[in-house]
């Protein structure tokens, strides 16, 4: 009898260990209102810039250029708030720093020259997500407003001025996986589509990032 009893102890102490995360996780709320905090890193990809510099550079008959713009590696950061288990708010900056620029063949006085320059790429949005479910993976799609602004240096200056900026809007999506309650690792695709005098710098953006929930 005595053995029984131990046993049915033993039994119930088991239980009630798996019982307990179990519990816990049945009761995380991973849509709930609140803040977030994110930070990560980018790459870009120019989509539209080199046939831009090229066809500004090229001279019928003198000359055919080709242009290549470098894919960088930059960083964002992101501030937000989730409004309901579906829907939710972000302030979201994104800078791209010395993106490349090299252009070969370029004929100056008979002779071919290869010349180099570089600009830097930042845009800060408004925006808005959706979000498909609000399990530990979170799907969701994104749509943003803002403002974009690039600084350029060498011969890109042929586009324009040494700094523009103008209105960008974003748009894309990604999944957030929770690995507690708390934190989220997060993968965005976005594609950015400036306005105005930077219509030019086009770019599709993958971001790889991390973010706190209060």
């Amino acid at each position: 009898m005595q053995g029984m009893h131990r046993t049915l102890v033993i039994f119930a102490a088991v239980a009630v260990a798996l019982v307990i995360p179990i519990s816990a996780q049945a009761q995380a709320d991973y849509g709930r209102p609140g803040w977030y905090l994110g930070a990560g890193a980018s790459w870009a990809l120019f989509t539209e810039l080199t046939g831009v510099i090229e066809d500004a550079l090229s001279e019928p008959l003198v000359s055919e250029i080709d242009a290549n713009v470098s894919s960088p590696f930059g960083f964002n950061a992101r501030a937000g708030y989730r409004l309901m288990s579906h829907f939710g708010t972000e302030l979201q900056f994104e800078y791209l720093p010395y993106v490349s620029v090299k252009v070969s063949d370029l004929l100056i006085n008979g002779d071919p020259k290869t010349q180099r320059s570089e600009f830097d790429f930042w845009t800060l949005t408004a925006n808005g997500k959706a979000y498909i479910s609000d399990g530990r993976i979170q799907p969701f799609g994104l749509l943003g407003l803002g403002m974009g602004y690039t600084r350029v240096k060498g011969l890109v200056d042929a586009l324009g001025t040494h700094s523009d900026v103008g209105f960008a809007l974003r748009v894309g999506g990604g999944v957030d996986a929770y690995a507690t309650e708390n934190v989220a690792i997060g993968f965005d695709v976005t594609y950015v589509l400036p306005f105005g005098d930077i219509n030019d710098f086009d770019y599709l953006s993958l971001i790889l990032g991390v973010k706190y929930r209060f």
